[in-house]
């Protein structure tokens, strides 16, 4: 016995040793681009990634704490072996080239809301760290904690090419980065299974996500059995809603995914939890490990199906703001300390990933749920084709010396092949944005200041809910994006983003607009960051619908 368990013991150190992932990363000079900018009388450089010139799968963004130097990142995330975690990144930089010397670069600066018609005051240089020639960020990679979704662990790597030396103005870039990332045994972590449809239909979401998609596969979870009766797609509304969500039952049915309508009322006779969202979180939770269900459908506004509130802050703001992804990311129960707030950071261990899908349908009465019912069934069955492929952008001012234009002309350089595009700046007090809807456009972006009555340029709200109810865009129903502060606030009583979504005449499928504040970060001439979510083929899957979740 002794024997085999010191064969055993060799065994699993012997694949914790063997556990790792390495490749290697090119950049160059040209992977960045210098511009000048002033602030308070002192000329200094921002460094911006240059399109095209990063290596392929990477994301990159430029950000900083305030006062610390404002330089690009560039990071992939990693799907990682079961039961393992990171247990060191080696980085080796070789090739370094001088992009230049003497350079005085912008500190990053306090993130703005879209609430603000100004920016907030300048930060000055750190005095720290610019009063030091020690290489900034003095690491040339680093590694997120562990996230866990739909049963997959991940890990996201940031590397650091760039090397500034503040005191003396130098910055460096590094050749290559050739990168080790080292696993080992994590004795927290817990076992993970999932049904064979679970399986197949996470996988594909997980791949997306990683760098290595060749290894999602066999980092999977474990496949437990699927018995006849298992689930795949929830409805959670009252009992007086409940009956007029059965057509999208049909059809969810008929395309081959069980459906199944529980009520609030239901949940919380048959369910713990200290209040209603953490019984139905914990009926979600239930049904997601034991029926294999991976689509939840919030079948009502929020009397109807109630949402948690969760903490945020950002740049000395503090609020809970209304979040639905409180029913997707599974994990713990988003309040360790148990002193009732929710999704602190670093306190409650929330990894942001979602385990399944999880939409709001915010509706109140009988004919909402109908209207809502017709146009996802329209959508998805019979949509007209001609407007499937057109995106609206609107754009109107948001900070003073800030170019709003730059954010919808940032999604319209990424739009694929094919794609049509139509842009109105600083629309005003006319009524364009909403007879530029009528006209069909699958997906609408739109930019300014907001309230929950509409979205502004300057005191005019230039798409507003008198504007919503009166859409008559028909089937070419849209999805309808703002960063606009508190459009999306589904707490009050109906914003613009539900009057969108109620109109039976047109309007809106989905809406994702903020619940509370937008926010932004600005330096001089720096643009906004934008990140596509490009499509990688299609996958038979239905849709849960968005609500105004964030």
């Amino acid at each position: 016995m002794r024997r085999y368990a010191v064969l055993m013991l060799f065994a699993l150190s012997a694949a914790a040793l063997a556990a790792s992932w390495s490749g290697s990363f090119r950049f160059s000079p040209s992977s960045v681009a210098l511009t000048s900018a002033s602030r308070d009388g002192r000329d200094f450089r921002l460094v911006q990634p240059v399109r095209g010139m990063s290596p392929a799968g990477l994301s990159v963004v430029v950000s900083a704490e305030p006062g610390q130097p404002l330089l690009p990142h560039w990071s992939f995330t990693l799907a990682v072996p079961q039961g393992m975690r990171v247990a060191g990144v080696d980085c080796r930089a070789s090739g370094t080239s001088e992009i230049g010397r003497g350079l005085d670069l912008l500190p990053g600066q306090t993130p703005a809301s879209v609430a603000q018609t100004a920016l907030p005051a300048f930060v000055s240089p750190d005095p720290a760290v610019y009063g030091s020639d020690a290489a900034w960020p003095g690491r040339f990679a680093e590694a997120s904690p562990i996230g866990i979704k739909s049963g997959f662990r991940l890990v996201t790597i940031t590397l650091h090419p760039l090397q500034y030396q503040p005191a003396s103005g130098v910055l460096t870039i590094a050749g290559e980065l050739a990168v080790t990332v080292r696993y080992e045994p994590d004795p927290l972590a817990q076992r993970q299974t999932l049904t064979s449809g679970q399986l197949a239909g996470f996988s594909p979401a997980v791949r997306a996500l990683a760098y290595n998609p060749d290894d999602v596969g066999k980092y999977a979870p474990a496949v437990r059995p699927a018995y006849f009766g298992d689930i795949d797609y929830i409805i959670i509304t009252s009992d007086a809603l409940a009956s007029y969500f059965q057509p999208l039952v049909d059809w969810r049915t008929m395309e081959g995914f069980k459906t199944e309508v529980r009520t609030v009322s239901w949940i919380a006779a048959n369910y713990t939890g200290r209040d209603t969202p953490e019984k139905i979180r914990n009926f979600i939770i239930d049904y997601y490990n034991t029926k294999g269900i991976r689509w939840v459908l919030l079948g009502g506004d929020n009397p109807v199906v109630p949402c948690r509130e969760c903490r945020a802050v950002c740049a000395g703001e503090t609020g809970d703001i209304p979040c639905d992804l409180y029913y997707a990311d599974l994990q713990g129960t988003w309040d360790n300390n148990n002193n009732n707030i929710f999704g602190e950071q670093d306190v409650d261990t929330v990894d942001l990933y979602c385990d399944l899908y999880v939409g709001r349908a915010s509706v109140d009465n009988s004919t909402q749920v109908q209207t809502f019912v017709n146009k996802v069934l329209t959508h998805e069955q019979n949509p007209p084709t001609g407007y499937l492929q057109r995106i609206l952008m609107a754009d109107a001012l948001l900070w003073n010396g800030y170019d709003q234009t730059q954010s919808n002309d940032s999604i319209a350089a990424l739009l694929p092949a094919g794609w049509y595009h139509t842009m109105i700046h600083s629309p005003g007090s006319s009524t364009s944005v909403r007879d530029s809807i009528n006209n069909g456009f699958q997906f609408v972006h739109l930019v300014g200041h907001g309230n929950e009555y509409g979205t502004y340029d300057g005191n005019n709200a230039y798409y507003n809910s008198d504007f919503a109810d009166e859409q008559t865009n028909g089937s070419k129903v849209n999805f309808l994006n703002a960063n606009s502060c508190y459009t999306g606030n589904f707490e009050y009583e109906d914003c613009v983003a539900e009057h969108a979504q109620y109109n039976p005449n047109g309007g809106s499928i989905a809406v994702v607009y903020c619940s509370r504040y937008g926010w932004g970060e600005k330096g001089p001439g720096q643009p906004s960051v934008t990140r596509a979510l490009r499509p990688r083929g299609r996958s038979r899957a239905p849709r849960a619908a968005a609500g105004a979740d964030f």
